[in-house]
């Protein structure tokens, strides 16, 4: 049965910080809580702070897609990330993996996250051969991961990131069980470098009078 800790926040009351572990059963989508992980400050409750993880995931189409299975050798790995252009891939079970090669979806299916520090900690610097190393070997397991859903709020993501030391963050869809995909630190600076432009084309209208 897969376990998830997950930022807490109640669905039901949204503003309400809850704790940061929660055991997550697909099943039955039962929560267990501990101590609270971060405190809220209301000083950087505004603008891009305040953005959704769905409205952030909505502007990528990567996150679903980018994955390997966990037979998959940290060179083909690697080679994914590279041609891509991330830091980062989900990995499925490949025995949960649709018989065409389909993109898995449902949270069971997911064994957990390799990102490129993993393959520079875990291979490069132990000096492991990538080619007949599997990702399965060097990956964080699913028990050990964080994540999110799609009703957290950047800053909660970047707390999150900061805290735990980790950029790449997958998220998720409790209610259906399912993978929604992954916030990088990259998609996070962007959210905040956009709202900066943003003011900033502001000022300059009205500075212009376009206002």
């Amino acid at each position: 049965m897969l376990q998830l800790r997950i930022l807490g926040r109640s669905l039901l009351a949204p503003g309400s910080l809850l704790p940061l572990q929660r055991a997550f059963t697909s099943s039955a989508a039962q929560c267990k809580a501990s101590e609270p992980a971060f405190e809220h400050s209301e000083d950087r409750d505004e603008c891009s702070f305040q953005t959704k993880i769905w409205e952030v995931l909505q502007t990528k189409d990567d996150g679903k897609r980018l994955w390997v299975s966990d037979e998959c050798m940290v060179l083909d790995a690697v080679k994914k990330m590279a041609q891509n252009d991330v830091g980062s891939l989900l990995v499925y079970d490949k025995d949960k993996v649709g018989p065409g090669g389909e993109v898995p979806t449902s949270i069971d299916a997911c064994v957990g996250i390799v990102t490129e520090r993993d393959y520079l900690k875990k291979v490069m610097l132990k000096g492991l051969a990538s080619p007949t190393t599997p990702v399965s070997k060097i990956m964080t397991p699913q028990e050990k991961l964080a994540v999110l859903t799609p009703q957290h709020s950047v800053l909660e993501a970047m707390d999150l990131m900061v805290k735990y030391n980790v950029r790449h963050v997958p998220v998720i869809e409790p209610h259906a069980a399912n993978m929604a995909g992954v916030l990088s630190m990259k998609d996070v600076i962007k959210v905040l470098l956009d709202d900066r432009k943003h003011e900033v084309d502001a000022m300059k209208d009205y500075i212009h009078g376009s206002w």
